[in-house]
């Protein structure tokens, strides 16, 4: 087998593979394990090919820790406390809860604001610790201004964004 080198490879074009197995391919990396210091003088058990035109880029260990000013390690370390992962934690968790709530347990504290197509509320459901916005739009304002199209294209921006307080 190879010793680890230390490196990291991003396939700028084709595909990285071992034998029948893609390990990465066009816009993908390979070998970030092999910059963790526990892997450190580890040998592995195949060499791995660039198939066709395969352009990659190599970067060295040491040039990526200057580029994110640490360890791989130390990087990794800090995003396990990171807001974003926090955030996600809460928005699948808000997910979970928007699934079992219902428009009749809702109280409304305040208007938060209005626009052309409706009001924003802030509301609670009673049972959870969590304020939602919600969106208040007339059934008849929508059919009357043909706002149908509009609005499934809003929410529809908001699913492929994977915005986190859609329901």
């Amino acid at each position: 087998g190879s010793k680890c080198n230390k490196q990291i490879f991003i396939v700028v074009e084709g595909a990285i593979r071992k034998g029948s197995q893609t390990l990465a391919k066009k816009g993908e990396m390979y070998g970030s394990d092999f910059l963790l210091e526990s892997n450190a003088g580890k040998t592995y058990d195949a060499d791995v090919v660039a198939e066709g035109n395969c352009v990659i880029t190599v970067f060295d260990q040491g040039i990526l820790n200057k580029i994110i000013g640490q360890s791989l390690e130390a990087a990794l370390k800090k995003a396990e406390n990171s807001h974003e992962k926090k955030m996600m934690n809460i928005t699948s968790e808000m997910k979970e809860i928007s699934s079992k709530l219902e428009l009749k347990d809702l109280i409304n504290y305040k208007k938060l604001g209005f626009g052309q197509f409706g009001s924003v509320y802030l509301v609670k459901h009673p049972q959870y610790q969590y304020f939602f916005a919600l969106k208040c739009v007339s059934k008849q304002q929508v059919v009357e201004q043909s706002l149908e199209k509009h609005l499934q294209q809003e929410k529809g921006v908001l699913e492929v964004v994977n915005f986190p307080f859609i329901m």
